[in-house]
């Protein structure tokens, strides 16, 4: 702090490789549970805000470092939650500032989530509100949250006079580069289907407007079998199984590295798991926060953040995963004995006496024979 008259009242502190304000969030690690427990997480203003807040009760809010939100910010707090509340004053700054946390939302969207806005009365801030009127105040305001499509299209109407072609025009033509940013395909047909709506058009024609292809008609021939939709491809194994270690981040330490094929994205993040297990890296017990955020900036980190929405929308059951779980080794340990097999039968006449002694084996096998198979463990 610098008291000299004309100098400033804080500083920020610099930035440096491993600091950087666009990605962290003040108050996270503490946080955390609570932030687990009542799935929303509140982003304010203010480092003060967030420590009163808490001092009454409010567990799960969250600042930024003194800089806008960034999309970095909020695909932070989805890996955690799957609600976002941004709080901010109700004055014309606050506002500006909830804008633009709107728009850095937009493509981390999924539709599994969801964002709201909270402005509370003029002259409060987060600190002064709870301090007046408590924490169930301030939680009640936060569950009635203005949800992000609501504060897009209020924003987007404001001083727009939709009574008029040209309003209406002016309407459409504001909201196309946002809702085209909108990463949530059911939401951002919802959004679309609303600007149509205040445009008094249909939604093919508001498409056709922004050079979208629109849908064919969906009919079919009287009398005509209902056409059944292709079967769904299932999953490769190695995909399966990284799909359940996401789901129980301890589970890794079970599997067996080398039994894993490589030759996929989900193979090579499922594999290098497995090795940051096996070194000490990451602990036999860490949660899925922890292992997310080691793989961090590297390879994997697409891989493992698209899977991760995946499961939002479609996870395992518990009462099959364990199954799952050993079915899908024991798939793995077989395609491995027969990538062996192949191998060794496409030059039977070359094998070395070693080798024919496995060819002989893994023949055996295939006749009903089996030798004992790698057991997964269950520690």
């Amino acid at each position: 702090r610098v008291l000299d008259q004309g100098e400033p009242k804080y500083l920020n502190s610099p930035e440096t490789p491993l600091f950087e304000k666009g990605r962290e969030l003040y108050g996270l690690f503490q946080a955390r549970q609570s932030i687990r427990a009542e799935n929303t997480a509140i982003v304010v203003e203010g480092y003060m805000d967030v420590v009163a807040l808490a001092q009454h009760g409010v567990q799960n809010a969250v600042a930024t470092l003194g800089t806008a939100t960034t999309p970095t910010h909020i695909q932070k707090l989805f890996r955690l939650v799957d609600r976002v509340v941004f709080c901010f004053d109700g004055d014309p700054a606050g506002r500006k500032a909830a804008w633009r946390a709107l728009e850095a939302a937009l493509e981390p969207l999924n539709d599994a989530k969801q964002i709201g806005f909270l402005f509370l009365p003029d002259g409060h801030d987060p600190d002064s509100f709870v301090r007046e009127h408590g924490a169930d105040a301030f939680r009640q305001r936060s569950a009635g949250a203005t949800p992000l499509t609501e504060f897009l299209l209020d924003e987007l109407n404001h001083e727009i006079d939709l009574r008029s072609a040209e309003g209406r025009a002016r309407f459409a033509h504001d909201a196309q580069p946002l809702v085209l940013r909108i990463g949530a395909p059911m939401l951002r047909l919802q959004v679309l289907k609303a600007v149509a709506k205040r445009c008094q058009i249909d939604e093919t024609e508001l498409m056709q407007a922004w050079g979208l292809k629109a849908p064919p008609p969906s009919f079919q021939r009287k009398g005509a079998p209902p056409t059944r939709s292709p079967r769904r491809a299932p999953a490769p194994l190695e995909t399966t199984l990284l799909r359940i270690i996401l789901q129980h981040p301890p589970w890794a330490a079970r599997l067996p590295a080398d039994l894993i094929p490589d030759a996929s994205s989900e193979g090579r993040a499922l594999i290098s798991i497995i090795d940051a297990v096996g070194v000490g890296d990451l602990g036999g017990n860490s949660p899925l926060g922890a292992l997310l955020e080691h793989f961090r900036d590297t390879p994997h980190s697409d891989t493992l953040n698209r899977l991760c929405a995946a499961q939002n929308d479609d996870a395992i059951a518990d009462d099959v995963v364990e199954t799952l779980f050993h079915d899908t080794v024991s798939k793995l340990h077989a395609k491995a004995l027969e990538d062996e097999f192949g191998a060794l039968a496409a030059r039977a006449s070359t094998l070395t006496t070693e080798e024919r002694r496995r060819y002989a084996q893994l023949l055996q096998q295939k006749h009903g024979n089996p030798a004992t198979r790698p057991k997964v463990s269950d520690s």
